[in-house]
């Protein structure tokens, strides 16, 4: 996160997600002990909302195995996002039927515009309630609220297509990526699943001095987020839909961080948008790089006076980006990565 820029470089990230996390929690699961807890601060008239969901992930885990469900896979937090929000889109989808019932209201929420202008209603509404939330950088809001809220749109749309049991056969059908979450017509009606990206191009590529600390796959939602500065979320929207896969590989060495993205799209226009929004967000993400003089090649660079450099390339539906790697090293990854099958 402090690589891509997500979060301020000196930001106590531990210190800070726990007490995030604590100012959150209501209730909880915990399906390795299988059991359910209600914290005991909470106002009498919010307990049966926050008993409906969690007893909600009880019976997912008696029916599915959610112990299992939830293990970390490695390398691929998208995925991890994805399973995140099926688990906790149907249990927002449960505590909300719940709620109308009680209130006498018939469920409907095809006419909520859960994407969009509820969504950020709701980061607002956590905003104003909760202090640490509202000092978290936008990246952490929208990653805490994404499982609920597209959670929930995900969801909703298969129950209006085979009621409560269609949702049921997903747990046996996991959703791949955040793709088919944002998207669910990628997964209930025309399947699109992520291609796999790798890195193994790069061995010995990179000088030792820079350690590698980490891979992950980003996906269309963490692309998104990367997609933020240009402030414009239509633009940020459509240049991150075309997504089909990626993977990612940061470095340090001492103070410094790097990092190299290999991503594939839909379709060669896709690729074109996606590098022209992230070059979009140069200026605005790393300070003391000008950009090179372009040539007819599609790349774009960007050069600081110690050589370092942010390169933006791409070949047919591949976007090859590396940031912070001295301009000879970028030179080779591009070229290897670009040439890869």
């Amino acid at each position: 996160l402090k690589a891509l820029g997500l979060i301020p470089r000196d930001m106590k990230f531990k210190v800070f997600i726990v007490a995030l996390y604590e100012e959150q929690v209501g209730g909880y699961y915990d399906p390795k002990k299988e059991t359910f807890y209600l914290a005991d601060w909470i106002a009498p008239a919010m307990q049966e909302t926050i008993i409906a969901h969690e007893l909600t992930h009880a019976l997912q885990d008696q029916h599915f195995d959610i112990d299992e469900f939830i293990d970390r896979i490695k390398g691929n937090s998208d995925a991890m996002y994805a399973r995140a929000a099926l688990a906790e889109g149907e249990a927002t989808l449960v505590m909300l039927a719940d709620a109308m019932q009680n209130m006498g209201v018939e469920m409907d929420l095809s006419m909520l515009d859960l994407d969009g202008v509820f969504g950020q209603m709701m980061i607002k509404m956590s905003a104003a309630q909760f202090p640490k939330f509202a000092d978290a950088p936008r990246a952490l809001q929208e990653a805490l609220m994404f499982p609920y809220l597209k959670g929930l749109s995900f969801v909703n749309y298969g129950r209006r297509q085979g009621g409560w049991k269609r949702i049921d056969k997903i747990y046996k059908d996991i959703p791949l990526s955040t793709e088919q979450i944002i998207h669910p017509h990628k997964y209930f009606d025309q399947r699109d699943p992520p291609t796999a990206v790798t890195l193994d191009f790069m061995v010995k590529l990179v000088p030792e001095a820079w350690e590698n600390i980490y891979e992950d796959v980003l996906g269309e939602f963490m692309t998104l987020q990367l997609l933020d500065p240009i402030d414009n979320t239509d633009e940020e929207k459509k240049a991150a839909a075309g997504w089909d896969g990626d993977k990612i590989r940061v470095f340090r060495q001492g103070k410094d961080l790097a990092w190299v993205q290999l991503s594939v799209w839909d379709t060669e226009k896709d690729a074109v948008e996606y590098a022209g929004a992230f070059a979009k967000t140069v200026t605005s993400r790393v300070k003391g790089f000008t950009r090179q003089p372009l040539t007819k090649e599609p790349r774009i660079v960007w050069k600081s006076k110690s050589g370092r450099v942010v390169l933006v390339e791409r070949r047919k539906n591949k976007v090859l980006i590396v940031e912070n790697l001295e301009g000879s090293v970028a030179e080779k990854i591009s070229k290897a990565g670009l040439a890869a099958p």
